[in-house]
């Protein structure tokens, strides 16, 4: 879906938590005194997104979902009401998000599936320093370093109910109250959240709070999976080969039909980012001086012909495993079922989501 003039793998603000500082101590000197305080002209630019332009032309694909979709973007990017994006992992949420905000100020984006109960406080609102043990010093918030832009979401599924009850008392009055502060600041921002669970079906199961989820969803739209637009894939997969083969050095310029075909096939469950992480494997393995990668070369890739396969068919065949073999070859058939899914697959295997991604990271290493 999305083209590496957006993307950066190195700068992959929809996995991380951000804070500022800097700037911060004149603005909670001025609290401290009692003085009216402007947010916006406190705003450090440490650790903040600079703004930038998300064109629709980088929403790549000339499929009829993606077309519906640009026109979407197109209709709702210049109206303030909050959004709710769905879809599975990896199709491209916080690409569309971008799409959304347009380069109309900050673009703040945080994992809220990585955030801690004890510290959402410190973290969205900020905090004073000497607040709490190991407050050491001032902290502007991630919703005040919002202010003026858009505030992305992802992962909303993942929160618990302690941080839904916060988050849904920002969204309504719009102020904050930095840890240590007894007064209350005004923040505006444009609300973009993601899911890739079904939240309604949370809400029935009582894991997600329903005043929240209507809050969220004023304008929603479901994302696309590779397998739904699999005309897609060979302009993928030739972005994808054409920016890595400029980052890696190779001379590869393009795929045969065969290899186009079998790409064009295969199921992706974890969408458009699982298929670029195959083609940048491709590459990096190719030698310097191939003009064309084939079907052949494909299927020798270790991701596809090599320790996984030959497990699964151990397994399969009774052929007795270390017990670390069964548990790898147990996840990654959880997360099939669950379409690439981690928090749905962390709750069906009863572990929290950073040990999931933890062993997942392990598994392809």
């Amino acid at each position: 879906m999305y083209g590496k003039k957006i993307t950066n793998k190195n700068n992959s603000t929809g996995q991380r938590l951000r804070s500022v500082a800097g700037q911060s101590s004149s603005y909670f000197s001025d609290m401290s005194n009692g003085a009216l305080v402007d947010m916006a002209s406190h705003v450090d630019t440490v650790g903040r997104d600079e703004p930038k332009q998300c064109p629709l032309e980088f929403i790549k694909g000339n499929s009829q979902p993606i077309q519906e979709m640009r026109a979407w973007i197109e209709k709702v990017r210049d109206v303030q009401a909050n959004v709710l994006l769905c879809g599975e992992s990896g199709t491209g949420k916080e690409l569309v998000a971008r799409a959304i905000h347009a380069g109309q100020g900050p673009f703040v984006a945080i994992n809220m599936a990585a955030i801690a109960d004890n510290l959402v406080d410190s973290e969205l609102c900020g905090h004073k320093e000497g607040a709490f043990t190991g407050a050491d010093g001032d902290r502007i918030g991630l919703l005040f370093e919002a202010n003026g832009g858009t505030l992305f979401l992802d992962e909303i599924n993942a929160m618990s109910l302690q941080l839904q009850a916060k988050l849904l008392r920002v969204i309504e009055e719009r102020k904050i109250r930095p840890v240590g502060s007894n007064r209350e600041f005004d923040v505006n921002f444009r609300l973009v959240s993601a899911t890739n669970e079904d939240l309604e079906q949370l809400v029935n199961e009582g894991r997600f709070r329903r005043d929240l989820f209507h809050r969220l969803k004023v304008l929603s739209y479901k994302l696309p999976p590779l397998r739904a637009r699999t005309a897609d894939v060979p302009l993928l997969a030739n972005e994808f080969l054409s920016y890595y083969t400029s980052i890696h050095n190779r001379a590869a310029q393009g795929f045969s039909a065969e290899a186009i075909s079998w790409l064009s096939s295969r199921k992706w469950p974890g969408n458009v980012r699982e298929l670029e992480n195959f083609i940048e494997e491709v590459v990096v393995l190719l030698p310097a001086d191939t003009r064309e990668i084939t079907l052949d070369y494909l299927l020798n890739v270790p991701s596809v012909a090599d320790c996984a396969s030959t497990r699964n068919t151990r397994i399969r065949a009774g052929e007795p495993v270390p017990l670390s073999e069964m548990i790898q070859h147990h996840i990654l058939g959880v997360m099939d079922y669950t379409k690439g899914n981690k928090a749905q697959a962390a709750r069906i295997l009863k572990i929290d989501y950073k040990t999931l991604v933890r062993k997942l990271t392990t598994e392809a290493d």
